[in-house]
């Protein structure tokens, strides 16, 4: 008795799955976010005005800057670069954790950016 080759995805348990997925030959899963969304781009601006007003509280705010326009030219990009949106908000979140308000706001901008 000959088996079959399986080329699908399985996905069993208590799994919790969010994104594409794909399976087989030649298969592509692939997700984009919005270039350009509003929301993000509100979001970043209040980010700014935060880290602007609370700009003596940061160990570094030039990086700060840095890193949000990091994110800023990656969202205005047909296709963003997923990965390198996620690995610049996280180095962001820590810079910024001193601050609540700046924190929450690149905890938005994330859950936006990557949903």
């Amino acid at each position: 008795m000959e088996h079959p080759i399986h080329e699908g995805v399985i996905i069993s348990g208590q799994a919790h799955v969010t994104g594409p997925v794909a399976g087989g030959r030649h298969a592509r899963a692939e997700q984009y976010t919005v270039a350009a969304d509003d929301a993000a781009h509100r979001t970043l601006a209040e980010l700014r005005a935060t880290v602007q007003r609370h700009r003596d509280e940061f160990e570094e705010p030039d990086w700060i800057d840095g890193d949000l326009a990091d994110v800023e030219r990656e969202i205005d990009r047909p296709r963003p670069d997923r990965d390198r949106l996620v690995s610049t908000l996280q180095r962001l979140a820590n810079r910024v954790s001193a601050v609540g308000a700046a924190a929450t706001a690149v905890a938005r901008l994330h859950e936006i950016l990557t949903r």
